[in-house]
């Protein structure tokens, strides 16, 4: 069986988290501590003997920054509008944006300021290839590590969920408002009544203000996070994630499964909008196409899970297939469950989204959060080496099970 020296690889595992989340440290997105753990892991793979591809793409270093953007427009459509309604066009505008932006994964923006900024991040692919192969299977885990913010706090991340979702639906409210303002105001579809009337005017403008509240809370958050929190060390999101990926690399090229060929994709800029795995998509459709996709994220701390579904306000589910199924009866044998993951997308859920049979393998605390999210005591002290090995394990026997399916 090729797991029969699993019990190494959680040592092994531990060894490049220690590394990585350690002597390398927080990994920024186009920082130079990213491109530091992107050399460890192009060095491992290459030593491994597999056939190793390096992405660059433009990126951006923190998510703030499109949606400082879209909020401060929204924003001055509503401060300008007090003088002028046709002003709220702006806050029209920025709605779609921040939809596509934030519900569909759609980095208009963030693709628009990296391509000003140009600064650059990396995929790191490495590619084990044997005999004649009938399968095709992706690992992935993203490299970079996120900024802190005072939403992430370990005492305030059970409000995130709902702080969040009201967040959006308040924006939708003003981008509904604001388009009956505007044809109110510009075609006077109340004839008895002047919108420029200074009590009415008032009013109206009260109602957009309260309407932005959530808009002007986000822009200070965001600002903050910018001023004055650091990139975290990251040893759970996505330490953890990157070194149950090099395992699993390592046990891979050490017992030389036959007929099969398997990418270890680690992709860089995955908090800052999944632009690594967008980089990849992009460029490896046709081999998503008939692939079996697992993504390590949060593995390291909490009760080991598998994603069915992934999304915050729009829920995207995993395709029914073959690796569902695998993953459910295999599950089942390790005490791993299926979960719907409600907070924060992972690079998986760009492909299950696209309609490709793709899991995430992460861990939650009893309330359905991954632990130390986002803050700075993501370190290597409450790291699980056995959920290492387990995740590990996982993929070991989901792998077997699609060969023996495939032969």
């Amino acid at each position: 069986m090729i797991y029969a020296a699993i019990e190494v690889f959680k040592i092994k595992a531990m060894e490049h988290l220690k590394i990585i989340a350690g002597e390398i440290g927080p990994r920024g997105a186009t920082t130079t501590n990213e491109y530091k753990a992107g050399e460890y892991v192009k060095q491992l793979f290459g030593n491994l003997g597999f056939k190793t591809q390096i992405q660059e793409f433009y990126s951006i270093p923190s998510f703030s920054h499109p949606y400082i953007i879209i909020y401060l427009l929204a924003l001055i459509g509503i401060l300008a509008s007090y003088f002028y309604p046709l002003f709220l066009i702006l806050t029209i505008f920025s709605y779609p944006l921040y939809v596509l932006e934030y519900l569909y994964m759609k980095p208009i923006v963030s693709r628009l300021i990296a391509s000003i900024i140009k600064r650059r991040s990396r995929n790191i692919i490495g590619i084990y290839r044997s005999g004649s192969p009938k399968v095709r299977i992706i690992f992935s885990a993203h490299i970079d590590s996120t900024k802190a913010a005072e939403v992430f706090k370990p005492e305030k991340i059970k409000r995130l969920r709902s702080l969040l979702s009201l967040s959006f639906y308040m924006f939708l409210f003003l981008f509904i408002y604001s388009i009956i303002y505007i044809v109110v105001a510009t075609l006077n579809l109340i004839p008895n009544i002047s919108i420029f009337s200074l009590e009415l005017k008032y009013i109206l403008y009260l109602i957009e203000l309260l309407l932005s509240i959530p808009i002007i809370i986000n822009l200070i958050n965001l600002f903050e996070r910018e001023f004055r929190h650091e990139y975290v060390p990251g040893a759970n999101d996505n330490g953890s994630g990157i070194a149950v990926l090099l395992a699993l690399a390592e046990i891979i090229s050490e017992n030389k499964p036959n007929n099969i060929e398997i990418y270890f994709v680690a992709t860089g800029s995955e908090e800052v909008g999944m632009l690594g795995m967008h980089h990849f998509k992009k460029n490896f459709r046709p081999i998503l196409n008939n692939a079996y996709i697992i993504n390590f994220d949060n593995p390291g701390k909490g009760k080991l899970a598998f994603t069915l579904c992934e999304g915050l306000i729009k829920l995207f589910c995993c395709k029914e297939g073959l690796l569902l199924k695998i993953a459910k009866d295999v599950g089942k044998e390790l005490n791993i469950s299926p979960f719907k993951y409600r907070l924060l997308p992972t690079d998986a859920i760009l492909l299950i989204r696209d309609g490709f049979e793709a899991i995430s393998i992460m861990a939650f605390d009893e309330d359905g959060f991954p632990i130390d999210y986002h803050w700075y005591n993501d370190d290597l002290r409450n790291i699980n080496p056995e959920n290492l090995r387990k995740a590990v394990e996982f993929s070991i026997k989901i792998i077997e099970e699609i060969l023996r399916y495939h032969s």
